[in-house]
């Protein structure tokens, strides 16, 4: 099986939380995290084989509530590197470089994300999708400078197209103090 994402926004917590238990319930899916994330919203963030993504995603936008999505992104082939980004505590071991993308929206910033990944030999070391952050998303790359470089390019090209692209930036050789401000 190949790995799929699916991550849906929200205008309501209630509904985020009532399409929550839709989406499991209609196939074999997983949520990865399913929240309220800044300014009052909420997001899902779901793995699983993508026809069964299809599929919840087909019986979430049927649901009574469905008109409270906003915003959804699947991708067939998610990198693996970004499924582990979304829930994992971050390290940052050996820095040489490291890039970020902020985005509005959080498809943007996931389709960023695996955009990046695939384009380049990088590490996804971290992905924050809109936590007290108003509503703002952060990916975070590290690795080779130039490959690091490519993953930004592949990134913010995708975030840009869905016009939700707010800045992007490289440290080259990053001091060793700032692993544990970007971990907070």
């Amino acid at each position: 099986m190949e790995l799929a994402l699916l991550v849906l926004e929200f205008n309501s917590v209630a509904g985020g939380i009532y399409i929550s238990d839709v989406l499991v319930k209609e196939a074999g899916v997983r949520i990865l995290d399913s929240r309220t994330v800044c300014p009052g919203k909420y997001t899902v963030t779901l793995t699983g084989d993508v026809d069964a993504l299809r599929s919840s995603l087909r019986a979430a936008q049927d649901s009574e509530l469905g008109e409270t999505i906003t915003e959804h992104c699947l991708l067939p082939r998610v990198h693996q590197s970004v499924v582990s980004a979304i829930n994992a505590v971050p390290e940052y071991p050996g820095i040489k470089s490291i890039g970020v993308i902020e985005t509005y929206g959080i498809a943007a910033c996931v389709r960023a994300a695996d955009a990046g990944a695939k384009a380049a030999g990088v590490h996804v070391v971290e992905i924050r999708l809109a936590n007290a952050q108003g509503g703002k998303c952060i990916v975070v790359f590290s690795g080779e400078q130039n490959e690091v470089e490519v993953a930004l390019a592949a990134g913010s090209s995708v975030a840009e197209e869905m016009q939700g692209l707010i800045n992007k930036i490289i440290i080259e050789r990053p001091h060793e103090c700032m692993s544990k401000f970007l971990e907070s």
